[in-house]
């Protein structure tokens, strides 16, 4: 069974290409078979792969696909159930045209947003978008969690981070309880740090990156197995 999760959000920079990432890496590192499917024009996850490859890392679980037109989200989505355990999604930021069509093949879309106004903002339109797409189609119905991401000391008791289960429950879906940090593991996965589960480096600030991939992912994956119970 081929399992479909998508990083959506209206604005740019709001996290979705980290968050696959550390989805795809993680899920590579347990044995899973991974596709990504990027629709960004900066291709940020078809490079970090081809530079991890280049690095010698290994990749041989994860393939990454570039998408530029809405009409084939869904058949290329459709071709790769059966063949892969995962396709995960990196949704670029002013694509709202494919909002649909990734909702339509989505079991669960993550909502990542750091703790700024311009990420409230975008949140809240992204929401509203999706919102209105499962209303006007009964046959869309995907899961929907928001990701708290890029998260500093200083930002723990932040009301977009204290009351994160509040906000989901008004808006009836779900929040992510692990945060994803800013660290500079994550700043230099494109170039440095790659597949961050199968680095040898064991120092505190690798490790802490370590557990957190682990935990977030399985998180991840139990909200989206928990859909009907």
């Amino acid at each position: 069974m081929t399992s479909i999760i998508s990083a959506v959000s209206t604005k740019g920079g709001s996290g979705k290409s980290t968050t696959i990432r550390i989805l795809a890496a993680q899920l590579a590192f347990n044995g899973c078979r991974v596709v990504i499917l990027d629709t960004d024009p900066q291709l940020s996850c078809v490079h970090w792969l081809k530079n991890a490859e280049k690095r010698g890392e290994q990749t041989d679980n994860v393939v990454a696909r570039e998408i530029d037109e809405i009409r084939t989200v869904e058949p290329l989505v459709q071709s790769l159930k059966g063949k892969v355990d995962y396709v995960l999604i990196d949704l670029q930021g002013a694509a709202t045209g494919m909002l649909l069509p990734i909702a339509k093949v989505s079991d669960l879309i993550i909502l990542p947003w750091a703790t700024t106004h311009d990420d409230w903002t975008g949140l809240k339109n992204t929401f509203v978008l999706l919102d209105t797409i499962r209303q006007e189609n009964e046959d869309i119905d995907p899961l929907m969690v928001i990701s708290n991401n890029r998260i500093t000391a200083t930002e723990i008791n932040h009301p977009y981070v204290a009351k994160r289960f509040e906000i989901a429950e008004l808006m009836k879906v779900k929040a992510a309880e692990t945060l994803l940090w800013r660290r500079m593991a994550y700043s230099n996965m494109l170039l440095k740090t790659g597949f961050i589960p199968q680095t040898p480096d064991n120092t505190d600030q690798m490790l802490k990156a370590k557990t957190e991939h682990k935990a977030y992912t399985d998180e991840i994956l139990a909200i989206m197995n928990s859909k009907g119970n």
